[in-house]
């Protein structure tokens, strides 16, 4: 869901978390084997099944809120939830899987953006000194924008996200990583 649509350059929008730009977000499976692509936010079912190859189960279950049913796909550690071949909810619970929060060919220490569960809080706060400062009850949140350039003008504009995307930690260690369009 869309949240607004700004001009960057104009905004006078205090943001209180660190923001992440959304299709450099990737999931990928933590084993041997890292041949397969990485999992975006903006991927598909089959995409899904093309990187983490088959799913222990997959279910199609009713959602109250929207009033409409879900395809989950659950793996070993993680479970996603489709809505007309939409990504709309993903779930980590333990260190099979890792986040990604940036594309590894913008920055110069890749390494460093990389997250799994088990790792030390205190990472997360040095990368992310906004969303650490105002965690609430062990949850980090992380606003989601895309850049769009509109090549005609040379302009490019933010488009904010309305969703949920949420480290979870307890004793200093990052216990669950969750998104929820």
């Amino acid at each position: 869901m869309l949240f607004s649509f700004y001009n960057r350059a104009n905004a006078q929008i205090e943001i209180l978390h660190d923001e992440l730009q959304i299709d450099q977000i990737a999931i990928l499976k933590n084993s041997r084997k890292t041949s397969k692509p990485p999992f975006t936010l903006s991927g598909t079912p089959s995409g899904l099944v093309a990187a983490f190859g088959k799913p222990l189960s997959t279910t199609t279950e009713y959602a109250e809120i929207g009033n409409v049913n879900l395809t989950y796909y659950k793996y070993n550690g993680a479970e996603f939830a489709f809505y007309r071949n939409s990504l709309v909810y993903f779930h980590i619970n333990n260190a099979n899987f890792s986040i990604r929060t940036q594309t590894p060919a913008w920055v110069n220490e890749p390494e460093k953006f990389y997250f799994k569960i088990g790792d030390s809080v205190k990472r997360v706060q040095t990368i992310y000194p906004k969303s650490f400062k105002n965690n609430r009850d062990g949850r980090l949140f992380f606003g989601l924008y895309k850049l769009t350039t509109d090549s005609k003008i040379g302009v490019t504009s933010q488009t904010r996200y309305d969703t949920s995307f949420l480290f979870f930690f307890k004793d200093g260690i990052l216990t669950d990583i969750n998104y929820a369009d």
